[in-house]
């Protein structure tokens, strides 16, 4: 089998129509043998001829696609110093491309004896081993060819896209906003055209005094609505004896009064003049009511099992809904000192972005990310200040506390001056009772 030299790049099998370039790195080989297996597996060898620094290659024409193939590779044997060169043992093309069967894992592919780790174990291995396939790295595109779309280009079908993209979520945010508009006017009456936002920066406490376990067992003293429940339980439970009463007897004191005149009739007859008062005790013992009594008591029982499950829900609820409140609170103080952290890093990625894209090392599409980061930081430190507030009047709201003073204090957060909250194609209602600014 004649070879010819070859080529050392590309690493690997490379097929070009005529023949196969077999091309493989060995930093320690002394010698390289290329094995060509057969449908019934006979071995054929032949040495890679060429060596460029430490590549070692070779060409062999009329190798097509399909032909299954390995190495073995001469060279030093010393395990301690992680040399294991053994030409007994086929080796897969590390830059093979495909691959054909399974190892069948038999003594001869490893390099000692079992049971004896430092002997030298010289079965064939190639029986047992894996095989490297040549590829066909051509393909029939049937007509097709790249778009070959200039380099700037890309960049303004990049930017279209984003623009696209950016107009969509503009539109749901504003329907957003829209929506929130009529929430608030729905809970207040008026059509705010005018916010106070929150100063910046706004003040971010912890709550006093910082222990959950305070703001929990407050919430349980104080809810409002643990208090109600526990009302309803207490009603619930005096129905119970309301209707057990049913079984008792009763004695009533009655007193009737009556005073009748009767003037005569137009023949002349005389007139009567009555009057009489009546005085009773009624004594009343209910015998049997057909199970009347009993029935409802059971369903004044059954009532009251519920009110104390409501109950008993409602105090678990509150003490997940404080928990929650006070773990957002430290979170979003948390958060909004990360996304300060941000922010500045973002304005600084911007400005060093805008520099590459001045001196040609980035594009303009670079620079509209860097510019979507930044206002992405911007939205989100927005959120998480406006989150905190939300939380910690939630804390509030849950432990029962919160009063006029909280929302005062809030209402100081805010800015003086207000914005225009309206989107522009929202046309509000010009009643001036149903218009106004909201704090």
């Amino acid at each position: 089998m004649h070879i010819w030299p070859g080529s050392p790049y590309p690493l690997g099998a490379t097929f070009d129509g005529g023949g196969t370039n077999f091309s493989i790195f060995s930093e320690v080989a002394e010698k390289i043998e290329l094995c060509l297996f057969d449908d019934d597996g006979t071995e054929s060898r032949v040495t890679l001829p060429e060596r460029n620094g430490l590549i070692r290659h070779g060409y062999l024409p009329q190798i097509w696609p399909g032909q299954r193939y390995g190495y073995r590779v001469h060279g030093p044997y010393d395990p301690a110093s992680g040399l294991r060169c053994n030409p007994s043992k086929l080796l897969l093309d590390p830059y093979a491309m495909a691959i054909d069967g399974e190892n069948e894992w038999d003594e001869a592919l490893f390099s000692y004896r079992f049971g004896e780790p430092d002997s030298y174990n010289d079965a064939d291995s190639a029986p047992f081993a894996t095989k490297s396939v040549v590829v066909n790295p051509y393909f029939d595109w049937a007509g097709d060819r790249p778009l070959r779309v200039p380099y700037n280009d890309t960049d303004i079908h990049e930017a279209q896209a984003r623009y696209d993209l950016a107009v969509a979520q503009e539109i749901a945010a504003e329907n957003q906003l829209t929506t929130a508009l009529e929430v608030l006017r729905e809970l207040t009456g008026i059509y705010p055209q005018m916010l106070n936002a929150l100063r910046d920066p706004a003040p971010l406490q912890m709550p006093e005094p910082a222990d959950m376990e305070h703001w929990v067992s407050t919430a349980l003293a104080s809810n409002p609505l643990i208090a109600a429940a526990e009302f309803a339980t207490e009603a619930a439970r005096d129905e119970i004896s309301r209707q057990r009463a049913g079984h008792f007897p009763t004695l009533n004191a009655v007193g009737t009064y009556v005073n009748s005149s009767d003037n005569g009739s137009r023949f002349g007859s005389g007139g009567l003049d009555a009057e009489d008062t009546i005085l009773s005790l009624e004594f009343n013992l209910p015998i049997f009511e057909g199970g009347l009594v009993q029935s409802r008591v059971r369903e004044s029982q059954a009532r009251y099992r519920q009110a104390q499950e409501l109950l008993e829900q409602q105090r678990r609820a509150v003490v997940r809904q404080t928990r929650d409140a006070y773990l957002g609170v430290e979170a979003a103080i948390s958060r909004v000192k990360a996304l300060n952290a941000a922010l500045v890093s973002n304005e600084s990625a911007l400005e060093a972005t805008e520099l590459g894209y001045e001196v040609g090392t980035r594009t303009s599409v670079d620079v509209l990310d860097a510019q979507r980061e930044l206002y992405r930081a911007k939205r989100d430190l927005a959120t998480s200040r406006y989150q905190y507030v939300l939380n910690l009047l939630s804390l509030q709201q849950a432990a029962g506390t919160l009063n006029e003073d909280d929302l005062e204090r809030v209402n100081s957060w805010l800015s003086e001056q207000a914005e225009s909250v309206v989107p522009a194609d929202v046309v509000p209602n010009e009643d001036p009772e149903t218009t106004g600014s909201a704090g």
